[in-house]
Order: C-alpha cells, then sequence, then structure tokens
C-alpha cells in the first residue's frame, strides 16, 4: 500500500533561508577582514584609559600594561595566521559570484571587476568598442605602452594650439602585469537578445549603458529576470536616450522620475538612489 499524502499548504521559506545564509556568509566574511582592527581598537581604548590614569595608579597597573603589550603581540600572530587559511577561502567565494556588464565597451569594468577576483562577463554590440578592448586587454604588456591623439580633430573650442594636439598616453595599468584574479569574459552581440536564460546573474553592472535601447522598459525587464533572487543591479550613467534624434529609429524617453517607477513596477527594490549611483535589488 502506497503511504497516504496529506495536502498541506506549507508555506515556502526557502528564499527566506536563502537570504539568512547570504548575510550570514557576509557577515564571517566581515569578522575576518576585521578582526585586527576591531580587536587592535579594543586594546587602543584601554590603553587609552590607562594613560589617563593618576600616575600612581599607573605604577601599580605596570603589570597591566605589559599584559597588553601581549595581547596586542597576540592579536598580529592572530590575524598573521587568518590570513593563510581565509584568503583562499574568500577567493573562492568571490570567484562563485556571476557578474555581467552590458555594454563593457573598452573593457575597463570588467577588468576591475575580474582582477578583484569575480567572475565577470562583458557584453559588448559594437565592433568599434571591441576591436580597441581586444587590444588593449590582450595586447599591451606595459603600462603607457600607446600614445593617442583624441583631440586632434577638435579645430575649434580650443583654448591653445597645444590643446588641439594634447597626447594620452594607455593604458594606466598593465593587464598582462597585473591579470584578473577572476575569470574575464567578453561576449559579442545584441544584449537582449543574447541573455534569456532567468535566475543567472547575482549582480549586473551597467555604466552609460541602459539609455541606448530604443525602449528602456525592455532593458530593465531583462535586467531583472536574468538576477538571481537577491540580485543586484548598479546602474551608472545619463539618460541621454542615443535613438532620440535619429531618423528611421524609434525611441522613448523616460524622465528620471518616471523610470524609478518602472523600475520598481519590474520588481525591484530601491537600496540605494542618488545623482551619483543608483543601487537595486530583486525580490
Amino acid at each position: 500500500m502506497e503511504p497516504s499524502t496529506c495536502d498541506v499548504d506549507t508555506p515556502d521559506y526557502s528564499e527566506e533561508i536563502d537570504e539568512e545564509e547570504r548575510i550570514n556568509f557576509y557577515n564571517i566574511i566581515a569578522a575576518f577582514r576585521c578582526y585586527r582592527a576591531n580587536s587592535l581598537n579594543h586594546v587602543n581604548r584601554k590603553e587609552a584609559y590607562l594613560n589617563s590614569l593618576p600616575g600612581t595608579h599607573q605604577t601599580m597597573l605596570a603589570n597591566y600594561r605589559d599584559h597588553l603589550q601581549k595581547v596586542r603581540y597576540c592579536i598580529e600572530a592572530n590575524y598573521k595566521l587568518h590570513r593563510k587559511f581565509a584568503t583562499k577561502t574568500f577567493r573562492s567565494a568571490v570567484e562563485n559570484v556571476k557578474i555581467l556588464v552590458p555594454g563593457a565597451g573598452l573593457g575597463r569594468l570588467i577588468y576591475e571587476i575580474a582582477y578583484r577576483g569575480y567572475y565577470c562577463e562583458g557584453n559588448e554590440f559594437s565592433l568599434f568598442m571591441l576591436i580597441a578592448s581586444n587590444f588593449v586587454l590582450n595586447r599591451c604588456v606595459i603600462e603607457n605602452q600607446c600614445t593617442f591623439y583624441p583631440w586632434v580633430h577638435q579645430y575649434v573650442n580650443n583654448l591653445s594650439r597645444g590643446n588641439q594636439i594634447e597626447a594620452v598616453t594607455f593604458p594606466d595599468v598593465s593587464p598582462t602585469k597585473f591579470p584578473p584574479k577572476g575569470t574575464m569574459n567578453m561576449v559579442a552581440g545584441d544584449f537582449l537578445q543574447i541573455y534569456r536564460d532567468e535566475n543567472y546573474w547575482d549582480c549586473v553592472a551597467t555604466c552609460f549603458f541602459i539609455d541606448c535601447a530604443n525602449n528602456i522598459i525592455d532593458f530593465v525587464e531583462i535586467i531583472y529576470n536574468i538576477l538571481k533572487p537577491g540580485g543586484i543591479w548598479i546602474n551608472l550613467g545619463p539618460l541621454l536616450y542615443h535613438f532620440s534624434d535619429m531618423l528611421n529609429e524609434n525611441s522613448i524617453e523616460p524622465t528620471y522620475e518616471d523610470l524609478i517607477v518602472i523600475i520598481k513596477s519590474c520588481g525591484f527594490i530601491i537600496l540605494v538612489n542618488s545623482l551619483l549611483l543608483l543601487l537595486l535589488a530583486t525580490c
């Protein structure tokens, strides 16, 4: 006889548990990373109080002062041990965080993220950007290897003749000398066509990107769908709307305040919102 079943509506606590585990994990990481500073601050407060006592009291507490110095030494020894076993653990955890950078351009942002150990994938549609980023990321060996004259075609609005022929050198950091600690990929193609897998990315970082759509709502919806529950979207950039003044191109141009309403209606919770940075999370 098959066991009987009872249909009972039970609440799904899985997402709440996942969120609690995630918070607990980052708290543990913070405890390791802040161990030395917090521990030494505790000793420093005791020493400061000791130094404020009358001289006669300080004399009687000479052994206590010596003991605090030994405590300081032990904290430093513990910290060295923490670094030995914690660094590899944290790095492995960071490598499991998948970050997507649509509109990656010349690839500097994906390099900076991957250099810090994260798994980072850039997406770029422009062949001009792809060719240039490939050169910088894969062919430049030393800092300031190349010299370029970006304003040589700017014949107007110059304060002096030197402005037009002023040179810049790049890269300021050599990706060869300082390779990324995490995985770094670049994918060519249309963001809206390529990224369809739901609940895949831990973070999406957009920099001067979201106004590149004919319909910005398409971008917001796709970003929400591809993020994992509790995932983070970080956005920086203007609302210039690239297709706004182009002939034969459709375009909508929501204002900043309208865009905030759209973002919330798609399911995002706004964590930080300023004229400098917009940080959002999925439910």
